[in-house]
C-alpha cells in the first residue's frame, strides 16, 4: 500500500513539474511572473532528485538487509544440521 502511495506522490510531483514547464514554454519571455515559474519548476526538481535518492537509498539498504538476514538463516540452519550430523555419528559409531 504505502509503494502505490509513494508512487502516486511521485507521479503527481512529476505532473505537477510537466503542467509547470509547459506553462513557462507558453509565456512571455518578459513576462515577470516566468522567472517565478522557473524558481518552482527549479525547486520541485530538487525535491524529485532527493525523493528518488531517498528511495533508492531505501531500497538498496533493504535489499542489503534481506540478504544479510537470508545468509544468518542459512548459517542458523547448516549450524543445526552440523549439529545434529555430529549426534547421528556418535550413535552410529
Amino acid at each position: 500500500m504505502a509503494d502505490n502511495d509513494d508512487r502516486s506522490g511521485l507521479e503527481l510531483l512529476t505532473k505537477v513539474k510537466n503542467d509547470i514547464a509547459l506553462e513557462i514554454g507558453e509565456m512571455d519571455p518578459s513576462d515577470p511572473l516566468r522567472s517565478e515559474r522557473v524558481k518552482e519548476l527549479h525547486a520541485l526538481t530538487e525535491l524529485s532528485k532527493s525523493t528518488n535518492d531517498e528511495r533508492n537509498k531505501l531500497i538498496y539498504e533493504n535489499g542489503r538487509a534481506r540478504t544479510k538476514g537470508r545468509r544468518l538463516e542459512q548459517m542458523a540452519v547448516k549450524t543445526r544440521l552440523d549439529a545434529g550430523w555430529q549426534g547421528l555419528k556418535k550413535i552410529l559409531l
